[in-house]
């Protein structure tokens, strides 16, 4: 609600981040302990986000943007290495031009 008040993002965009959050939370890694996620938890999760989002790549972008900012947020320290390494995430499709 703040970012939307400071003009930060849109409404539209508020709401589909919620929603994306509330996706997460549902499948397998919002069980886990932030300092207990790996790569493997990360690859499971875009396999899951794949099937859930039902090949919806922008979405799949979307809804891994919001966990990949939770796990920047984590306190230094909380991973040797950050599970995000190596990690490639959803690709948007391009715009089709012409």
């Amino acid at each position: 609600k703040r970012r939307v008040k400071t003009g930060a993002i849109r409404p539209l965009t508020a709401l589909n981040e919620a929603r994306h959050i509330k996706l997460v939370s549902k499948l397998e890694l919002g069980s886990l302990q932030l300092s207990d996620i790996g790569p493997s938890d990360l690859e499971r999760l875009l396999r899951d986000l794949e099937e859930h989002l039902d090949g919806k790549r922008r979405a799949q972008q979307q809804a891994f943007q919001v966990v990949r900012c939770a796990m920047r947020a984590a306190p230094r320290g909380t991973w040797a290495m950050s599970p995000l390494e190596g990690i490639q995430p959803p690709k948007a499709p391009r715009p089709v031009t012409g």
